[in-house]
């Protein structure tokens, strides 16, 4: 189970590194550390969760995510959860069959600044 074993390793590096670091990694700009499946992944389905990690903070009220299938068609996805503070996680409404999926995801840091991305990744 791929997506327990890095939501575990993301807790430990947050609850680690996050909370003595919080006033050196405010001044970084925002980015991606990582994304779980990563970027044009294979992964085994069913896929229950999809995660963006960032280097600081971030504020999951003014965060989104946008699934959608190769044809375009859209995946409902519940609200983005924030987990320790700089991890974002997105639980479609249903695990994720085979098929290819595009995420776009965005977001904005503690100091206001906005971020967006993407990524895509195959469940098998």
């Amino acid at each position: 189970m791929r997506n327990g074993k890095f939501v575990i390793a993301a807790c430990a590096f947050l609850g680690l590194f996050a909370t003595p670091a919080v006033s050196s990694q405010a001044q970084a700009p925002l980015q991606v550390i990582a994304t779980d499946p990563d970027s044009n992944a294979r992964v085994k389905a069913p896929l229950t969760m999809i995660h963006v990690m960032f280097n600081n903070q971030i504020d999951a009220k003014a965060s989104g995510f946008e699934v959608t299938k190769a044809d375009g068609t859209r995946v409902e996805v519940g609200e983005p959860l924030q987990m320790g503070g700089a991890m974002l996680m997105a639980t479609p409404k249903a695990p994720l069959p085979a098929g290819t999926y595009k995420v776009k995801w965005h977001t904005v840091g503690l100091d206001a600044k906005k971020l967006e991305g993407e990524f895509s990744f195959t469940v098998q």
